[in-house]
């Protein structure tokens, strides 16, 4: 069975329409873009000391998301791994990667690309030189070298609170808030700082939502 007539199949099943000729997926469509009106309040900007922000993308017709401390040391964005087809794209400094699975279809490619620096760039552009396609037959792969874009969308995140950050982005994205209203959030409402409130803690911001104990008892 070609790698085309698998990934007909996997179209059928989820009701998408994505060009696969000779393995090769169409152009991504992600979610939409973050509402153009969102303000960043002032007091977050003066904060924003690291290059935080929401990852966004599609790849074979799977909505890709993702969030990131610093854009510079490695970002992701992925499909929800509970239901098929999923995908994800990974950038690190050793690399990037590419990957798409169905229930008895997986296909790896690896390429180049590494993190931007510099600041924030409003898409990245990942790109694979090597890779296989395996149909799930115990036999050889096929040749896989796909492409995707992703769009990095800036927040403001303070320096120490990227653990915090990181906890209430997971919380936001299990309950399936959309990418307009985390970009939102984080711009507009932000972490809470508890420098006063809990003088003798280890970190100095939480997720809005959470005392003090509460973020400490989760991290431990």
């Amino acid at each position: 069975m070609t790698p085309p007539q698998i990934g007909a199949r996997a179209l059928v099943a989820v009701l998408i329409v994505v060009g696969l000729a000779a393995c090769t997926p169409s152009s991504p469509s992600g979610p939409d873009a973050p509402p153009a009106d969102v303000k960043i309040d002032p007091w977050l900007a003066d904060d924003l000391d690291v290059d935080s922000a929401i990852i966004t993308g599609g790849f074979m017709g799977v909505a890709l998301t993702g969030f990131t401390c610093d854009v510079s040391a490695s970002f992701a964005a992925n499909g929800d791994g509970d239901v098929r087809p999923t995908a994800g794209v990974t950038v690190t400094v050793a690399g990037s990667s590419i990957s798409y699975t169905e229930e008895t279809l997986s296909a790896v490619a690896q390429g180049p690309d590494v993190p931007p620096t510099g600041g924030i760039p409003a898409t990245v552009t990942v790109t694979t030189t090597h890779g296989g396609w395996d149909i799930g037959d115990g036999g050889a792969n096929t040749d896989w070298t796909p492409t995707t874009v992703l769009t990095l969308t800036e927040i403001p995140i303070p320096e120490d609170g990227c653990a915090a950050a990181d906890m209430w982005y997971l919380d936001l994205t299990d309950v399936g808030t959309d990418t307009a209203e985390i970009v939102r959030a984080f711009s507009e409402d932000g972490l809470r700082n508890v420098a006063s409130e809990c003088p003798e803690a280890w970190f100095t911001w939480v997720p809005p939502n959470l005392s003090c104990e509460e973020f400490e008892a989760r991290f431990g």
